[in-house]
């Protein structure tokens, strides 16, 4: 593909119907899709079929590709290798996002036998559960992540760079290792908060104390979530738990009189009605 805009639609283009599903048969260690430069792809999903060597969504970062509203399945490699991303989905997959420089917004990981996001520059709004090795990693001094959840996997939030890398109203739910690991360097986190992690919600430079650069962080006694075990991370409003993260509190610099109100993790509660946007392609 180059300077194309790829999109499966219902009746007419467009309206975002039902996406045609695509199911690779008979080949291996290949990308189902490669893009060139400049392109779109929106509401297709391909299908890896869990055959040997598959990428699902391969995409060019430099060339400002997006995939939006996709979805991966079943792709042993990657489901979306580089380019950039919003509300799409990675299910069953190796690694679901993988790509230096790439940015994530509103995607999710699901049962990634490796990781659900593995090198962005940037992820925001975005969802890993279940991920066998980290729901995130990054090695890069510059990454940030903001308001991103990381369930039921092995490490919530892996950070190996010497330095850097910026956490901002992220959770680390029930995951086996650490909520957040910083492996080798520093990092900041600010307004974070983590939830019945076996081995602690945040490990430092492999000294297994707490990262002086972590601010106003949450370590809950209760299950933040309306309802985590059927996907559901929307925050309740029980003490303890997602009362203490919702609307918090953010004043501007002395220059403006102005304070902003923000829920931590990916989802924002609601308190009147508005215009809806349905998360992940659904």
């Amino acid at each position: 593909l180059g300077n194309s805009t790829v999109e499966g639609y219902g009746s007419m283009r467009g309206d975002l119907g039902t996406k045609p599903v695509f199911t690779a048969s008979g080949i291996s260690n290949v990308s189902m899709l490669t893009a060139g430069t400049g392109n779109n792809v929106r509401n297709i999903t391909l299908d890896g079929a869990s055959l040997t060597g598959m990428t699902g969504f391969t995409l060019n970062v430099d060339g400002g590709d997006y995939a939006q509203y996709c979805k991966a399945l079943n792709f042993l490699v990657i489901g979306f290798s580089g380019g950039n991303t919003f509300s799409c989905v990675a299910d069953t997959c190796g690694t679901g996002f993988s790509g230096s420089g790439s940015y994530r917004s509103y995607d999710v990981a699901l049962n990634c036998t490796s990781y659900g996001f593995n090198l962005p520059e940037v992820c925001d709004n975005c969802i890993a559960i279940n991920c066998t090795t980290a729901g995130f990693r990054t090695n890069s001094t510059a990454a940030r992540f903001r308001f991103c959840v990381s369930y039921d996997g092995a490490t919530g939030f892996l950070h190996s760079a010497s330095s850097g890398c910026f956490f901002y109203k992220c959770i680390a739910h029930t995951n086996t290792a650490y909520g957040f690991d910083f492996t080798t360097g520093s990092g900041i986190m600010q307004d974070c908060a983590g939830y019945s992690n076996t081995s602690g919600d945040i490990r430092y430079a492999s000294s297994g104390t707490n990262s002086p650069a972590s601010y106003n962080f949450q370590a809950l006694s209760v299950d933040p979530f309306v309802g985590a075990s059927s996907n559901n991370f929307a925050l309740n409003n029980s003490a303890g738990g997602g009362y203490l993260l919702r609307a918090m509190s953010f004043t501007y610099p002395t220059d403006i009189s102005t304070t902003a109100y923000a829920d931590v993790g990916a989802a924002q509660h609601q308190d009147i009605s508005t215009n809806s946007f349905s998360y992940a392609g659904s």
